[in-house]
């Protein structure tokens, strides 16, 4: 699979000239035709999940269509049951988007507003939560108590209900930190607006997520599993935990919704995602609010919005959310201007997200900007092909390189890679002190690394924590004199 990227770099080498090179700012990846990435991220997908493990479902959306819809490993390990596009993961915190959703169809409505305070629905919180609004609840500025930490025991997260939520939250007398003066993500947030919606529509929050959202949608099978709703699952996800070598069943019974108590299919989140571009739920302004930072007191923007958070990557405006629960992973990521869309479920506490930027990469990689977020960089001749495949080999990304040298591609190297880090062990024998005058316009510190007898110019992106990777860096090199 990685001899493919290889045959890549020789045909960009020798088929364009220097200053096709120079101008160039995709990477060899715009080279490979849609099925050929498909099998790049098969490859990628098939180090995490096997098939006798537990697994993940995958979906790559571009425009609209369906790129890649698979599913890795087992739903159920007892039963050796396999995950497909009908397994039901639960979507834990990714279930927050849902939760706003249902907000802005009540604004949309005219039975709220965002600056609404909280108090005129929740007045049995006016002892002390008298200045927090629905805004500070959405975009997770209220203060408010996170319910976890009021737990007398640990046990009591497995049980708890919204309406045990709400009963905690009453019988506290000051907040966490006064409305809009800090950013803290907290479930007690969304399970308040979770109960709002039932409140103002006078129906159960999994009856009205059905009537609003799912139903409308046609997300068959998607539903809210909580104390008030215990539907039957078809293909359900069993969550797993990976001990001492082994798995381990840890999954149970979530009996609050609105920070989570959502289970989805795939295929569901595929009309999900879709309805996101039109005006099936709501107007088209109403979901562009989601899609804005709010703010603090003092206007420093804090990164999420309604249900989302949002970023940008090598200059691809984004919005995402992850989900995080005992045997459960999540994520999806929505590259807004390019329509492109990454969706992972995963039934096991250790299963790799992060995936989902390297997805990105290989099917983006033409608009993207060179500014590159992966930790190293390494800038080598064309001619050093047995380099290039050995850290190929190890996972490093090759891409042709925008810039004055023009015999040079570039090697973005993934020191989270275990792989990555024994080889740059083994082979890294000198790097220079940090040298801020040198560094290109991306980066921050250069430094002179030779790697089996070559040597590189190897670079950290400021994008990254620098302290953490020098002190990789120097520990790789331990032994050997620095200058």
């Amino acid at each position: 699979m990685m001899q493919l990227s290889l045959d890549v770099i020789h045909k960009a080498i020798e088929t364009h000239t220097v200053n096709q090179m120079r101008n160039y700012q995709g990477t060899p990846y715009a080279y490979l035709s849609d099925s050929e990435k498909a099998l790049l991220v098969d490859a990628h997908m098939n180090t995490f999940y096997k098939p006798d493990t537990a697994g993940a479902a995958l979906m790559v959306i571009r425009d609209g269509q369906i790129l890649m819809q698979r599913g890795y490993g087992l739903r159920d390990l007892e039963n050796k049951r396999p995950v497909t596009e009908k397994t039901q993961f639960y979507l834990a915190s990714m279930s927050k988007q849902f939760t706003a959703m249902a907000i802005m169809i009540l604004e949309e409505k005219g039975l709220l507003k965002y600056d609404d305070r909280i108090v005129q629905y929740f007045p049995e919180l006016s002892h002390y939560a008298s200045e927090v609004t629905i805004r500070h609840l959405l975009n997770h500025t209220s203060g408010m108590p996170n319910y976890f930490e009021l737990l007398k025991e640990p046990e009591e997260a497995i049980q708890i209900t919204n309406t045990r939520v709400l009963e905690l939250l009453v019988a506290q007398t000051q907040m966490k930190a006064s409305p809009g003066e800090l950013y803290f993500y907290n479930n007690s947030n969304y399970v308040l607006l979770a109960i709002l919606a039932e409140r103002l529509s006078n129906q159960k929050f999994h009856e009205f997520m059905e009537t609003h959202i799912f139903g409308p949608l046609g997300m068959k099978d998607t539903f809210v599993y909580y104390d008030q709703s215990k539907p039957e699952f078809n293909e359900r996800a069993y969550g797993y935990d990976f001990i001492e070598n082994q798995f381990e069943d840890c999954d149970y019974d979530r009996l609050t919704a609105g920070g989570g108590g959502i289970y989805a299919t795939i295929g569901d989140l595929f009309l999900w995602d879709q309805a996101l571009y039109t005006e099936k739920l709501v107007k088209r302004e109403t979901i562009e609010q989601a899609f804005i930072s709010g703010e603090l007191s003092n206007h420093e923007a804090v990164g999420y919005g309604f249900g989302w958070k949002m970023g940008d990557f090598r200059g691809q405006r984004f919005v995402t959310h992850t989900g995080s629960s005992r045997g459960f992973r999540t994520r999806i990521k929505r590259y807004l201007d390019a329509h492109f869309s990454v969706i992972i479920l995963c039934n096991f506490c250790q299963a790799e997200r992060e995936i989902i930027d390297k997805i990105a990469q290989i099917y983006l990689d033409e608009k993207m900007t060179c500014n590159y977020g992966t930790p190293l960089h390494v800038a080598i001749e064309n001619q050093q092909m047995d380099l290039i495949q050995t850290l190929l080999n190890c996972g490093a990304d090759v891409y042709l390189k925008d810039g004055n040298n023009k015999d040079a591609i570039e090697l973005a190297v993934d020191i989270g890679n275990p792989k990555m880090v024994s080889l740059l062990i083994q082979h890294v024998l000198e790097a220079s002190s940090r040298d801020k005058a040198k560094a290109d316009v991306d980066v921050l510190a250069p430094y002179r690394v030779k790697l089996q007898g070559y040597l590189f110019r190897l670079a950290i992106n400021d994008m990254m924590d620098e302290k953490k990777q020098i002190e990789c860096l120097m520990r790789s090199h331990k032994g050997h004199s620095s200058q």
